[in-house]
């Protein structure tokens, strides 16, 4: 019997790490040093990256659930070293407040692939257009992320949006590539910055699921953060304990 409980464990720690996706970068803008101000962390490697940051300011939010976050105002943007331009599956978020007039403007993005705000409405960036989700734009703190995927059922590309366990789909054409790095701020036109604050800004090689997003925007992004293994894997594990089981 022991045998068998050890093989469903080894089987369960195998099953979660085929699911596990990677957190390719988390800012929560919480570190900070005087003499090198542009120095963020990415706390989903515990690397060191000089960040570019131009005109943005890092204050103390009055929420304080949010602490040190990155205001954005007059044409002010990151630059982050992360490259997602290869990947073909991608979610990326954070928690977000928008001062009140943003419109035709990009959130983050790497000049390819992001978040945009257009006509009122949160949208998918996607090279030089924009695919506008019908959720309108609250001005008070929410976790928003957008997923750019593959649909194998349907043979298409989509993006994916989540706000406040709110979701909605949108299928796309071909998807960006964009440039090697992220643009936190701004995009590709120079009139198109974002005003307000930003927190929790986060990137993950994988297409997160409805269930994965919601545990998220519950939870949190935390350093050890992985997806919730899906229903069919447990389902999956479960029916080879009770095979291994009657085999004794």
């Amino acid at each position: 019997m022991k045998k068998v409980v050890f093989l469903t464990a080894v089987l369960l720690v195998s099953l979660v790490s085929a699911a596990q996706a990677g957190l390719v970068a988390y800012y929560d803008f919480e570190i900070y040093h005087e003499a090198i101000p542009n120095l963020v962390v990415n706390k989903a490697n515990h690397a060191l990256h000089s960040g570019n940051v131009i005109g943005a300011e890092r204050v103390l939010s009055e929420d304080p659930d949010r602490g040190y976050v990155y205001k954005f105002e007059n044409g002010s943007f990151i630059t982050f070293d992360v490259d997602i331009s290869k990947m073909q599956n991608v979610t990326m978020g954070a928690w977000i407040k928008p001062t009140p007039g943003n419109d035709n403007c990009n959130v983050f993005t790497n000049l390819g692939r992001g978040l945009a705000i257009n006509d009122g409405n949160w949208a998918a960036a996607n090279g030089d257009s924009y695919k506008s989700f019908t959720r309108s734009v609250d001005e008070d703190w929410q976790f928003v992320a957008i997923v750019f995927g593959y649909n194998s059922h349907l043979d298409e590309n989509y993006a994916l949006l989540w706000t406040n366990y709110y979701k909605e789909y949108v299928s796309l054409g071909d998807l960006a590539e964009g440039r090697n790095s992220i643009f936190l701020g701004r995009g590709s036109d120079p009139n198109g910055y974002f005003n307000g604050l930003v927190d929790d800004f986060f990137i993950l090689d994988h297409a997160l699921s409805y269930s994965e997003l919601s545990v998220m925007e519950t939870e949190g992004v935390t350093v050890s953060h992985q997806p919730v293994p899906s229903a069919g894997l447990l389902l999956y594990a479960g029916l080879m304990c009770f095979s291994a089981m009657r085999r004794k």
